[in-house]
């Protein structure tokens, strides 16, 4: 099915929205602006924008499509908040073209919704960024981005950091909103994550196994007292410290020692 998706997407490339989060991202930076011109006026631009089921039922059906605008609060750091966005969509954009980023975030936009109008809960935008947030965290888990232009942190972290948040919101207010853009995320990293924890078992279990056999060695050397003895003359690295000891690849097994007169003057041991 995913591998369809991504046919279906690469094939009709043409028809996703070019630089989406630009877009939302300007949009929002005006609707910033406005609040900021009207913000002695009881009714600033948010309000008029934002979602609302009860608004809806009566008619305002713009407010369907307009919540996508609301800026993310009032402040300073507002602005920078929305170039984030924008270079979000940017970076996604050019790791899966715009078809796929403009199918992955109207589903989370249908999700949005559909959760708004069932639930009556009022739902913004930074629920929708949230997801791509997400996204970029899984595709490039490495790039470090610079919290407040001076701490590098890499999205990894942040990531993992966002998932401890929403579980935690979840479990505070008690309340599923926090889970909508974990929706959309997992509807099409699911695969992904999978593949990944299979991946990972049978690693882990080599890792442990080898731990395992690598503290078994260091005692059977502690209790012998030496590391290295050459299996001809029987010299230690205990009794000549400055001797190079060898381990001779075509010996059976490849763990049969030799010190430096033996490594190329010796029997292989077949068995």
């Amino acid at each position: 099915m995913y591998q369809w998706f991504d046919r279906f997407c690469h094939k009709h490339e043409r028809r996703g929205i070019k630089n989406l989060m630009t877009v939302i991202a300007f949009g929002g930076f005006a609707v910033f602006l406005l609040d900021i011109f009207f913000m002695d006026e009881r009714v600033n631009a948010s309000m008029l924008l934002y979602f609302d089921r009860a608004a809806v039922m009566g008619g305002e059906y713009w407010r369907l499509v307009t919540f996508i605008f609301v800026p993310p609060g009032s402040g300073l750091f507002t602005p920078l908040i929305l170039f984030f966005y924008h270079w979000l969509g940017r970076l996604l954009e050019t790791e899966w073209g715009r078809m796929k980023l403009t199918v992955y975030y109207f589903t989370g936009f249908l999700m949005v919704l559909a959760y708004g109008f069932v639930t009556g809960n009022p739902v913004d935008a930074s629920q929708l960024n949230l997801s791509l947030f997400l996204a970029v965290a899984t595709l490039c888990p490495d790039m470090q981005i610079r919290i407040y232009f001076i701490l590098p942190v890499k999205m990894k972290w942040l990531g993992l950091l966002n998932g401890i948040i929403i579980l935690g919101s979840v479990l505070i207010n008690r309340s599923l909103t926090p889970l909508v853009p974990v929706g959309n995320y997992l509807l099409y990293f699911a695969p992904m994550l999978t593949g990944y924890i299979r991946k990972r078992q049978p690693y882990s279990k080599k890792r442990v196994e080898f731990r395992s056999e690598v503290r078994r060695i260091h005692n059977e050397q502690k209790q012998k007292g030496f590391r290295h003895q050459c299996a001809v003359c029987g010299l230690t690295d205990t009794q000549d410290p400055g001797m190079d000891f060898r381990y001779c690849s075509q010996c059976a097994g490849g763990r049969w020692c030799f010190c430096r007169e033996h490594i190329s003057d010796h029997e292989h041991v077949v068995k």
